[in-house]
């Protein structure tokens, strides 16, 4: 028997026996070919089939070869086996927000069961193919299903983003993802009313990612990322620096290998809720707040009482020297991440230091203030802002020869010194603390082969504007208070001085008194009662 209508045609050969029976006997097969995926297909179907194929919101052409039969005389009623192949078709499923063209794709079709073999098709020009099983479900039965996706050169944007857990999705969102990604996710769902299980791996090519609270976009991502349920692992994630904050010709990377591990719960709130995380982060040239540092490594963890990152072994090498510290991030009661940041750092070479700054600009390469540098440096605030909130830094440089062209060799000049001595000191010791925008200098001391300085004032991190107060002896070790004995035998001869600098410290102003001898020793005994 055929039927043929509009370009579809239609053939069944077959038998039905014991017709006066209760139940009859079928054995009928079905040819179809190019069926359209219409409304009149959908009427067709039983409704639990219908209700399925709606959601689909399919549209194009399908072939089947259908076999029609009762399993055994008396066992029930008639059942079926559909081989179905689809042609031209296009999709965008109720729960499956992706619309997916030009598909391709063989299935086995049964009551209760839709077995895919092969599909292949497009999701704008991005390859997508799938095979998996979905079993239809009933008035007491949701339907479940066990699915393997695998996506091609995917575009990164919104409609993929919105595939993923709701609150992931939040936390995808907010890296601000560039590029394609290939992608693989195994999905299943076996009961009414548990989430889905699920493996989502990404192979990266090359991506880019700008996290809006560090300020320092990434590119040429590469390497895996595999999400379930119950953790986020990091397989070789590398990256390089997306701006111009390189100092070398060499390429920076970073390479981050680690798990993140979730809560039960961990989509049920507005956060990404984690209960244990171990990453192991490692640099080979890497830019923090215009710095470079090099082979930096830090295995990082996740505190969940103090719900925060921490990490109390990050190293590095910086400009010929050494850090090491200890550093936190933690979400705030307010808006955006807190962090704690502490180190120490030994023998860093200062004429490098100074050559990969602005401070001395101007200078010739080969006209920087040199030294050794040491110190202890901790400062606290919130990602995203350029400065910290509070801090405290005590440093020390040795064996410093001042650049004649230093903003620091201005107040020297103000002296009327030009011998190389007088640029030259065996250290500065600074106590200083970062409060907001201003750093502000407890105690400057420096000793010279022929002077000594100390003092304090502030300096505006944010203007570079300045205020400091120096007082200029003879020679003395740094650090140490001078005795009135002292005060009064290093002056002698050339008297005090006191330097005020004001202005931008890129070019200070500076102004100089002369203070008699006598005069500076009894303002360090104190002033007199009358």
């Amino acid at each position: 028997m055929v039927s043929q209508v509009n370009g579809r045609k239609i053939t069944l050969n077959g038998k039905i026996t014991d017709c006066s029976a209760e139940q009859p006997i079928c054995d009928i097969s079905v040819e179809a070919k190019d069926v359209p995926l219409d409304s009149t297909l959908a009427s067709s179907l039983s409704d639990k089939e219908s209700d399925f194929y709606s959601r689909l919101n399919m549209s194009g052409l399908a072939d089947a070869n259908i076999k029609i039969f009762t399993p055994r005389q008396d066992s029930g009623p008639a059942s079926f086996v559909a081989d179905v192949s689809l042609k031209e078709v296009s999709l965008r499923a109720d729960d499956f927000p992706l619309v997916i063209s030009d598909i391709s794709a063989r299935t086995i079709v049964t009551p209760d069961l839709i077995q895919i073999e092969d599909f292949t098709g497009r999701h704008n020009q991005d390859l997508v193919s799938l095979i998996g099983r979905i079993r239809l479900g009933d008035e007491t039965q949701k339907p479940s299903y066990s699915l393997l996706v695998h996506a091609e050169q995917t575009e990164l944007n919104d409609e993929l983003i919105s595939l993923l857990p709701q609150h992931l999705q939040k936390v995808i969102s907010e890296l601000q993802p560039e590029g394609k990604v290939n992608l693989t996710a195994d999905l299943n769902k076996t009961d009414n009313n548990s989430f889905p299980d699920y493996k989502i791996t990404v192979d990266c090519p090359g991506n880019s990612i700008n996290f809006e609270p560090f300020a320092y976009p990434v590119k040429d991502i590469t390497g895996r990322l595999t999400i379930t349920k119950n953790a986020i692992a990091m397989e070789d994630i590398t990256a390089t620096a997306a701006d111009d904050t390189l100092i070398t010709s060499n390429v920076s990377t970073v390479k981050i290998n680690g798990q993140i591990t979730l809560t039960d719960d961990a989509f049920s709130g507005e956060q990404l809720a984690i209960s244990s995380g171990d990453i192991i982060f490692a640099a080979d040239n890497i830019r923090i707040k215009g710095k470079s540092l090099t082979m930096l490594k830090a295995d990082t963890y996740y505190d969940p009482n103090r719900q925060s990152w921490m990490t109390k072994d990050l190293v590095a090498d910086c400009y010929g020297g050494k850090l090491a510290g200890k550093f936190e991030l933690k979400r705030s009661d307010e808006a955006g991440l807190e962090y704690l940041l502490q180190v120490g750092f030994d023998n860093i070479d200062l004429k490098q230091f100074l050559s990969d700054t602005n401070l001395e600009k101007q200078a010739p390469r080969n006209n920087y203030t040199s030294g050794k540098m040491s110190g202890l440096l901790s400062v606290a605030g919130r990602t995203g802002e350029s400065l910290p909130d509070i801090g405290r830094c005590h440093l020390q440089i040795t064996d410093m020869q001042v650049s004649t062209l230093s903003p620091l060799a201005k107040p020297l000049y103000a002296l009327k010194l030009t011998e190389p001595k007088d640029f030259a000191f065996r250290q500065m010791l600074i106590d200083s603390y970062i409060k907001h925008d201003k750093l502000f200098l407890e105690q400057l001391d420096l000793s010279g082969k022929s002077l000594a300085f100390n003092g304090s004032g502030w300096i505006d991190l944010q203007s570079h504007d300045a205020d400091l107060v120096l007082f200029a002896r003879g020679r003395r070790i740094a650090a140490a208070e001078p005795s009135v004995l002292q005060s009064l035998t290093e002056g002698l001869g050339h008297g005090v001085v006191r330097i005020d600098i004001t202005g931008n410290v890129y070019d200070p102003q500076v102004a100089t008194t002369i203070l008699p001898v006598v005069k500076e020793a009894a303002k360090i005994l104190g002033t007199p009662r009358h």
